[in-house]
């Protein structure tokens, strides 16, 4: 049993890993494109949207990997190849070759959750505590995003080519830990790992044979169009209200929403029980930011409308976590967890479409389209939770599940 919880706190502070890994790059990719090559803002803008289409792929066919080969294995995939296109990147100059290389590390990035989560669950055999392991996981992740968003800031201004440099050794040491540290052996259900079904055919069509999971899926994507608008068409607004001051104001904006999640969230998953009502109360807490958005460009204002926005990620991640959890089995956690990432198509449209309407219309007018989407998302959690009571007799699911 400590073999187990010492595995698990490896997986924990590898999560923070993770985080650093990505923001050291992530945040500051467009930047660099600007200025070590000659593309124009379109074709950058295109470089940096690969990542998120390719998540999609990577997360789901990552995550039905693992169920058939071990989840072990796509992790060590997953971080060898993410290592490769972060070393690659810096020495390319090409669209092609750049949007390529990028389309790899999004997918090989996203194919890494699926199997690390569903790692995580398999080795927390008590399953009270399950979604508490993902919180903290959670929680690993965004303070390690913190430090390496810092060093990936200190690094810029000696070199910008040392932050790709600088996510790539922190994944090796990563890879190293998972390597030599994490067991990887099949062995009985209780205390030990559950060994992965074999069939990737059975791990990919789980999943989508499942219409409660599908309509999850609708309304995450429905969900996260609306969630990326914070990170995407805000910063343009507040560019284009307050100047210089607005992009300031926003750094603090996003400081403020990242503290929150790291001193709230595992508060919060341990107080609040339930699984579809914290899922149906995300969406609900995201259109009551977004009609604080609108009321006002005010700083004020706008830091009230981060607090809901901060509340609604929290609930969003650790209702659905739970749903997710409550869906699948041991043989098929990396299908459903992994089918999860197709929300991402919301992250992936979200900014061109957002900020044309931002551009042609008004923020306000985003702001009452995002709150519409939310409504339509609220409606499609409640469809599969209506489905997932009809083929249940537990009615306790809006409390203990």
């Amino acid at each position: 049993m400590n073999r187990i919880n010492n595995q698990i706190i490896i997986l924990l502070c590898g999560s923070a890993l993770t985080g650093a890994a990505i923001s050291l790059i992530v945040p500051y990719l467009s930047i660099y494109l600007s200025r070590n090559t000659n593309l124009s803002p379109s074709l950058i803008g295109l470089i940096v949207g690969a990542a998120p289409l390719a998540s999609v792929i990577g997360g789901f066919l990552g995550g039905a990997i693992s169920d058939a080969i071990g989840y072990k294995k796509v992790m060590v995939l997953s971080l060898i190849f993410d290592m490769l296109s972060s070393i690659c990147f810096v020495s390319l100059t090409g669209f092609w070759p750049l949007f390529i290389v990028n389309f790899i590390g999004g997918m090989a990035r996203m194919s890494f959750s699926p199997a690390e989560q569903s790692m995580l669950m398999l080795l927390t055999t008590n399953e009270d505590h399950r979604d508490k392991v993902l919180g903290h996981s959670y929680t690993a992740f965004n303070i390690g995003y913190v430090i390496g968003m810092l060093a990936g800031s200190t690094l810029a201004n000696l070199s910008m080519k040392a932050m790709f440099y600088g996510s790539a050794s922190v994944i090796l040491v990563y890879l190293f830990v998972l390597l030599f540290f994490v067991d990887n052996k099949n062995v009985e259900t209780g205390h030990k790992l559950v060994t992965p079904m074999k069939k990737l055919k059975d791990s990919i069509i789980a999943p989508f044979s499942d219409g409660r999971l599908l309509l999850i899926i609708c309304g995450g994507i429905l969900f996260n169009f609306a969630f990326c608008q914070i990170t995407t068409s805000l910063p343009l607004n507040m560019s284009n209200v307050w100047g210089r001051e607005g992009v300031h104001w926003y750094a603090y904006l996003i400081i403020t929403n990242t503290l929150l999640v790291i001193s709230i969230q595992i508060p919060v998953s341990k107080i609040l029980s339930g699984s579809y009502i914290l899922m149906i109360s995300a969406p609900l807490t995201l259109l009551s930011s977004f009609v604080v958005f609108a009321l006002k460009a005010s700083i004020g204002i706008y830091f009230s409308g981060i607090v809901l926005y901060t509340c609604a990620e929290i609930l969003s991640f650790t209702g659905v976590q739970r749903v997710l959890l409550m869906l699948s089995n041991s043989r098929n956690k990396g299908g459903y967890f992994g089918a999860w990432s197709f929300r991402m198509l919301g992250n992936f449209f979200g900014p061109s479409l957002g900020i044309f309407v931002m551009e042609h219309y008004s923020f306000r007018m985003l702001c009452v389209i995002c709150s519409a989407l939310c409504i339509a998302s609220i409606l499609c959690y409640m469809l599969s939770y209506g489905m997932n009571r009809s083929t249940r007799s537990d009615r306790s699911l809006w409390s203990a599940e």
